[in-house]
């Protein structure tokens, strides 16, 4: 099918599109994945999904595709070798280019045992994990190739396998994270034969650590991640990896019906709510030339300032898993559970591998997470320390999400952090 009235008018769409007829001079190439599946649900579902990434397959082995990048004013490296995965930087942008090839075999759960370049584009879309992920699009033709009913499935708005969806789960259990990953971010029906399945692998879910937190890392600078996490949490997922979470369901917020599990989802969702980028746009915390304000959203401030904001959410209420209540000054408090929930997260960003910055980044948010509450109290040279301190910025973040996420008078928060602004 043609796509009627495409119009490719932001940069990386004319940057990927040069690159495609760079490519095409010695190949087949195609668009793949989320750039043509976000297209159609534009659509097909009246959605206002933006791109970020764009996706390119290829009709050539690993060696000739080298020899092609060879020729264009690019750089690029080879992430997947022996499988034909590229990453390539051209001019602005970075695009992932995969060979056409053919999965064979049963390796780990992740990996195929052996795998086979080919030409054939019916053989390629045959190992993709989802129907409206093997959607092949030709742009400079402006033609989509469809061979899995993906264009069906979006117009209905479901989300399905490709094959047997059992036999698709064995070869990668992550594509039980994808999936539901997906399902929240697009609002996609899934039917209930999949859920089962699904519920009957995340028992025994085989993925790393490592392979975990990546995938996470995905679902937090999402749509709809509050939704996603529910679902890892209701499939028993999220409790085999950071085991402490699961437990905040039994700590009941005062004066509130909600536990501290559910406050995590709150939060989440506020950071998807349109309120939180109104008072973030309101109190110009932002420079100009970092962010556009006037389009502030996630993603652009998860570029500028990573997902280690979010990440915090997740760990920062851990530490009270741990310890019981104690009265202090007449109020009932968990007291320093800040260092209790900063040491949970230290030896999970081990195994999870963190990287050294971003651990840091996290420890720092989870133990100052309470210090801009009373900040008229905190003596002058520690309250420098934290303003001066480069993570300051998420601080704030955190500060807006606690403060605002069950707010029901924006107008007095904005208020109210005006005047913080100012002291500082």
């Amino acid at each position: 099918m043609e796509i009627e009235n495409y119009n490719p008018n932001s940069k990386i769409e004319k940057q990927a599109i040069e690159f495609l007829e760079l490519l095409q001079k010695k190949s087949k190439a195609y668009f793949i994945g989320g750039y043509p599946r976000d297209l159609l649900i534009n659509i097909f579902l009246n959605k206002k999904n933006i791109t970020y990434d764009i996706d390119i397959c290829i009709d050539k082995n690993e060696r000739e595709v080298s020899e092609i990048l060879d020729n264009i004013e690019c750089s690029y490296k080879i992430i997947k070798k022996g499988f034909g995965v590229f990453i390539v930087n051209y001019k602005d942008y970075k695009f992932e280019l995969a060979c056409f090839r053919k999965d064979i075999g049963k390796g780990d759960s992740r990996n195929p045992k052996t795998i086979k370049f080919t030409k054939n584009i019916k053989k390629d879309s045959k190992r993709r994990d989802f129907t409206i992920n093997s959607l092949y699009f030709d742009a400079i033709e402006n033609k989509i190739y469809d061979f899995h009913k993906g264009i069906e499935d979006i117009k209905s708005n479901r989300l399905k396998f490709i094959g047997n969806t059992k036999k698709r789960i064995k070869e990668d259990n992550l594509r039980i994270i994808r999936y539901l990953r997906l399902k929240n971010k697009y609002n996609l029906r899934s039917d209930k034969r999949t859920l089962n399945i699904i519920e009957k692998f995340s028992k025994n879910i085989k993925i790393s650590n490592y392979q975990f937190k990546k995938e996470i890392n995905k679902v937090l600078k999402s749509k709809n991640s509050s939704a996603t996490i529910y679902d890892l949490d209701k499939f028993l997922i999220l409790e085999k990896f950071i085991e402490e979470i699961n437990n905040l369901k039994g700590i009941k917020l005062k004066n509130k019906d909600s536990n501290l599990f559910e406050t995590i989802l709150y939060k989440l969702n506020f950071i998807d709510n349109d309120e939180f980028y109104k008072i973030i746009k309101n109190l110009k915390i932002f420079d100009k030339k970092d962010i556009n304000i006037e389009k502030i959203n996630k993603y652009n401030i998860v570029k500028k300032l990573g997902s280690e904001f979010i990440w915090s959410i997740l760990f920062q209420d851990l530490g009270k898993t741990k310890i019981s209540e104690e009265e202090v000054n007449g109020e009932r408090v968990y007291k320093n559970f800040e260092a209790i929930s900063k040491d949970i997260f230290t030896k999970k960003a081990k195994l999870f591998n963190f990287s050294n910055k971003s651990k840091e980044k996290i420890e720092f948010l989870i133990l100052n997470q309470n210090k801009l509450d009373n900040i008229k109290e905190i003596e002058k040279e520690k309250l420098n320390q934290i303003i001066k301190n480069e993570y300051f910025l998420d601080l704030f973040l955190l500060f807006i999400v606690k403060n605002s996420y069950l707010s029901k008078d924006f107008d007095k928060d904005i208020k109210k952090y005006k005047k913080i602004i100012k002291l500082i």
